[in-house]
């Protein structure tokens, strides 16, 4: 490994030092009338070499070609493409920019004042290079619309599925191409990122949460290995969200929002620039007495984005980020439950009706307080070399309540990271080095509850896990229109479990249906597992004009287990605590992935699609088996296909349609999931937990005097097995809602419905490998609680102000 490190370092020195030629371009930008313009985006065309324009609209670029073709952009600006020759090794241009007015829904140009990138633009140009599947959400769009779950604000994405569990700010089913949903709850598969640099715990899992998309200036989506650069290795990728900073901040943003069942949320916001100091600061709060009975929910979260610009070359940036998280877990209901009353939760067992947790009797819940705080620093060696480096602590408490599973299981995390990465620009070759590092660890405790209250701890853990990323990409532009594209990830990872309970072989247990209690039998659980992936990938981009993109790439991706994968609990009942534990010696998840696809706009109308198939091997399946209730983790013994379709269309049907400029416009998201096992007992048999077809849409009319009405669709169309054998299915629904508001400059309001029919519907549900029948005779299938009641119809209404 040390000759491996001295070979990429000295490649590296090769780069800095030779990967240079000797052609200038120096030029300024002016507009029409011949003033200077400061922070012009010049950005080499088919590279990520660029720079912006001083003071003066001077700009200056190395180590370029003999011939380049310039992208120049600015806000209120048309965009160029400007043709120059640099045969002659040193060259001047003046370029003259036509002032002009854009209605891109999708894109806010901005100019980018810190070197730490968090420009929609700029992303947007990056993300246009990515030879796969990749989404860029502005966020601005949470300004007239609801912002309670973070579904609010990725529903309209491909590739992205969210199925909400209690209606709020809780622990939904995030899915990318089957990442981690077979989770019980959804907590691996995909790595969240906040400016890059990760909100995972060190193990992999995370609370989604504590993700804040309010004090986000836009959130980027990698699916699959696109998000290679970012530590991802998993078939889901990587959700960065990108904070808003001083530069961009209002020095004052308020947001009230308030609707059905109880929920009132806010946010306060402020930022600035003094000298070479910004900082933008956040509050954000959400509480909302929930849909069914026992779903209360609230959730606190502040945020400060501080950085200093010290020169032209280097700017370091502080994050600090808190999250305070609380919700109720309402439990699952059966289907008859469901359809006479969703907002009911479960008595326990209940024959002839049901059997399921007791959630009127246990109260089961989740608290969480996450602090984090973490920093980025930037620095330019010269126009064709960066280097950044991020550094973070983050502090987790998070005490999840659920007796029938695991009873109270009580964690405080502590972990510790750095990434480094540097980037070389020259010519047609884009190249990066970079290497991840984390450390943490897990003080776990876990207790019998009993009427919401801690009876007696039977386990405790101390968990450790190290992990390692190095991660090599190059990108070439072969021609003006074709570029290619290799990568190599290497990650070594380790997951080790200390069990330091005192009486290992005898754990105590309580039955509640007698008030007795004893000891069960059992062992050391202590576990040491070490983990290597080697992650390749090679892709092609080729790039239509300047608007369209065709791309393919071939990956493999390597998933790590979770401590919540390594530990199984098992045991319990309605009436019984868990009655036994033990630890498992999984394997790592790989896949080999086939993607291809194209985005891009012509005329009034705009796409994004993606066609993938992942082979995968000892997929991590985690499924419940007694009753519905009790968990087990293992690697699937069969191979397991996924493959599928994401597609996004967004069209102005119609423009000047009753007023000048207006737009009547079509948006459609259209997820097609084809996950099955293709050997073994299962054979054919659809992969639980993944809906086949998933459908979002609306249709939408905007004049220009800032008035916008939507009505809009989510829709399932075809039962979903919530087993593997399928013989348990989540029923087919169609949920219809609208939007319709004002939004100006400064200030905008929103009435929004959702489910204004008032579908009864099952939103999630348990997974399982076969729901069996219950021990007592006049229950079966049909009477185990799996299916989690979808919230009934719901309004919201919302303002927001900016100074």
């Amino acid at each position: 490994m040390r000759r491996l490190f001295l070979c990429i370092f000295g490649l590296l020195s090769m780069y800095v030092t030779t990967a240079q030629t000797n052609s200038v371009l120096k030029g300024r930008v002016v507009s029409n009338d011949g003033k200077p313009l400061q922070n012009v985006n010049i950005l080499v065309k088919g590279t990520h070499l660029g720079t912006t324009t001083g003071s003066q609209g001077n700009f200056q670029l190395k180590g370029l070609s003999t011939s380049e073709i310039l992208e120049v952009s600015f806000l209120g600006f048309r965009t160029q493409e400007i043709a120059i020759d640099l045969s002659e090794g040193t060259t001047e241009v003046e370029i003259t920019l036509d002032e002009t007015t854009y209605r891109l829904d999708e894109v806010i140009l901005e100019s980018n004042k810190s070197l730490v990138e968090n420009t929609v633009y700029n992303a947007k140009v990056r993300l246009d290079g990515v030879p796969g599947g990749v989404n860029l959400v502005p966020m601005d769009k949470l300004e007239v619309q609801r912002s309670l779950t973070l579904k609010d604000a990725l529903q309209f994405e491909p590739g992205v599925m969210i199925q909400e569990f209690f209606g709020a700010n809780d622990q939904p089913r995030l899915n990318i191409r089957g990442s981690g949903i077979q989770s019980n709850p959804q907590r691996r598969g995909v790595n969240l990122l906040q400016d890059g640099i990760t909100t995972n715990f060190s193990d992999g899992s995370y609370i989604i949460g504590i993700l804040e998309p309010r004090a986000a200036n836009y959130i980027e989506v990698f699916r699959g290995s696109n998000g290679l650069k970012y530590g991802a290795s998993t078939l889901g990728g990587a959700i960065n969200i990108v904070s808003k900073n001083g530069y961009q901040a209002s020095p004052l943003e308020l947001r009230i929002e308030g609707g059905s069942f109880g929920y009132f949320g806010g946010s306060f916001a402020t930022g600035g620039v003094f000298g070479k100091n910004d900082i933008y600061a956040s509050a954000s709060f959400n509480d909302a007495k929930g849909f069914r009975e026992f779903n209360t929910s609230s959730r606190f979260n502040a945020m400060v984005n501080a950085g200093r610009k010290f020169n032209d070359r280097f700017e370091s940036r502080v994050y600090v980020t808190y999250t305070d998280l609380k919700f109720d877990i309402t439990g699952p209901l059966t289907q008859a439950q469901l359809e006479e009353d969703p907002k009911q939760i479960s008595p326990g067992i209940n024959p002839p009706i049901s059997i399921g947790p007791n959630v009127v009797r246990d109260m089961p819940g989740r608290s969480s307080d996450i602090f984090r705080v973490a920093n980025k620093s930037v620095y330019k060696i010269n126009g064709n070399n960066q280097l950044s480096l991020g550094l973070y602590y983050q502090y987790g408490n998070d005490v999840l309540d659920f007796p029938v599973t695991i009873g109270v299981q009580s964690s405080i995390s502590n972990d510790y990271g750095l990434n480094a990465t540097f980037e070389n620009q020259s010519g047609k070759n884009s190249f990066i080095l970079g290497f991840n590092a984390s450390t943490g660890r897990i003080d776990r405790d876990y207790h019998v509850i009993y009427m919401g209250e801690k009876v007696v701890n039977y386990a405790s853990n101390e968990l450790t896990s190290n992990n390692s990323v190095l991660f090599i990409e190059d990108k070439y532009r072969f021609t003006d229109k074709l570029s290619g594209l290799l990568s190599i990830q290497l990650s070594s990872n380790t997951r080790n479990n200390a069990d330091v309970f005192p009486t290992p072989t005898a754990r105590p247990f309580r039955n509640f249906a007698n008030q007795s209690e004893g000891t069960f039998a059992g062992t050391d659980i202590s576990l040491d597992l070490d983990y290597f992936g080697f992650n390749p990938k090679v892709g092609l981009l080729y790039d239509l004009n300047e608007d369209q993109h065709l791309f393919l790439n071939v990956s493999r991706s390597y998933e790590p287990p979770t401590f919540d994968e390594l530990i199984n609990i098992s045991g319990g009942n309605p009436n019984k605590s868990p009655g036994m534990m033990n630890s498992v010696a999984l394997d790592d998840q790989t896949a080999t992935t086939l993607e291809f696809g194209s985005r891009g706009s012509l005329d009034r109308i705009r796409w994004d699609i993606s066609f993938y198939s992942s082979w995968v091997k000892n997929e991590i399946l985690t499924t419940t088996e007694l009753f519905g209730i009790t968990g087990v983790t293992r690697n699937s013994p069969d191979q397991t296909v996924h493959q599928g379709v994401e597609m996004g269309v967004y069209a102005n049907i119609f423009e000047d349609l009753f007023v000048t400029d207006d737009q009547l416009y079509l948006n459609t998201v259209y997820n097609y999931s084809n996950f099955f096992f293709s050997e073994g007992i299962y054979k054919d048999n659809q992969i639980a937990g993944i809906p086949r077809h998933y459908i979002n849409a609306g249709l939408g009319y905007r004049p220009q005097n800032g008035l916008f009405m939507e009505l809009n669709t989510e829709w399932l169309p075809e039962n979903t097995p919530t087993d593997h054998q399928n013989t348990i299915y989540q029923q087919a629904y169609q949920l219809f809602g609208f939007r319709i508001g004002y939004n100006k400059p400064k200030w905008s309001v929103y009435v929004q419905g959702n489910n204004i029919t008032d579908e009864r519907y099952a939103s999630s549900y348990i997974i399982s490998d076969v729901v069996t029948n219950p021990p007592i005779p006049i229950l079966d299938q049909s009477n185990v609680t799996t299916f989690i009641p979808g919230v009934g119809a719901n309004f919201s209404v919302g303002v927001n102000y900016k100074l």
